[in-house]
């Protein structure tokens, strides 16, 4: 028995041994073993997580930068405009049955007085000379002299624009309208790589216009007259009917040239 609890004893005590230079051998973890690597990486981990969460920020739509009302009211302002000058074709034209024309001269001067407040209330706004530049080409087009004589005077405000000059002169082909014709004139005559177009639409109107126009443009020719075309409507004026008023209007015009010169 006392055998057996020696032996015993003796393997315990064999064992512990073992134990400690098993211990003793065994290399001590340093920095950067696998132990103290993860828990390094934990830094790591945390700069990717922030890092994708950045990402997905960018990734996020912008928020758009706010509207400037103006341009809003700008918008709507020239759909109005629009809107009268189609309104015939919407059979929505404003009415007024005094007269049998009384409608006729209320839509001009509603087109007229809206396109003064679109200027005035929108003329230093961005983009706002190219949407005028659309309008004009409307207004031009449409059949009340009061409306194109305004976009006449619209033109006249802004640098020349030479698809303007050539729809003015397409409008002002054949027309009864004196007064237009006068207004166009100094607008005309901001285009001299139009003058053969010009001086064509003169002769014609001199020659075999309506009586209004012929006269209103022989009186009023003188800012359109240079040194380059006075010879020419000189020589017109000798092969127009010697009595009729436009002759005596042209020929008094060309004498008033000549004296200023």
């Amino acid at each position: 028995m006392r055998r057996f609890l020696f032996i015993l004893v003796a393997l315990s005590l064999v064992g512990g041994a073992a134990s400690w230079l098993i211990g003793a051998d065994a290399p001590r973890t340093k920095p950067g073993s696998p132990a103290v690597q993860e828990l390094a990486v934990a830094p790591d981990v945390a700069h990717k997580e922030s890092a994708i969460a950045a990402n997905e920020d960018l990734l996020e739509d912008p928020l758009e930068a706010p509207v400037d009302p103006r341009l809003e009211q700008r918008e709507r302002a020239a759909q109005e405009i629009r809107n009268l000058l189609s309104c015939e074709q919407s059979n929505s034209c404003p009415q007024d049955n005094s007269d049998p024309r009384a409608s006729y001269f209320l839509l001009g001067d509603l087109l007229v007085e809206k396109l003064r407040n679109f200027e005035a209330q929108f003329s230093d706004t961005p983009g706002f000379d190219a949407q005028a530049e659309l309008l004009v080409a409307e207004l031009l087009s449409h059949r009340n002299g009061h409306v194109q004589a305004e976009a006449v005077r619209f033109m006249s405000e802004r640098e020349p624009n030479v698809t303007h000059a050539r729809l003015l002169l397409s409008e002002l082909e054949g027309t009864a309208d004196g007064k237009l014709l006068v207004k166009a004139l100094p607008e005309l005559a901001r285009y001299p790589g139009l003058e053969p177009e010009v001086r064509g639409l003169f002769e014609r109107t001199l020659r075999s216009g309506s009586i209004s126009a012929s006269r209103e443009l022989a009186q009023n020719l003188g800012p359109y007259l240079n040194d380059g075309n006075v010879e020419f409507y000189t020589a017109l004026a000798r092969e127009l009917p010697g009595q009729a008023a436009k002759t005596r209007y042209l020929k008094a015009t060309l004498e008033a040239y000549e004296r200023g010169q």
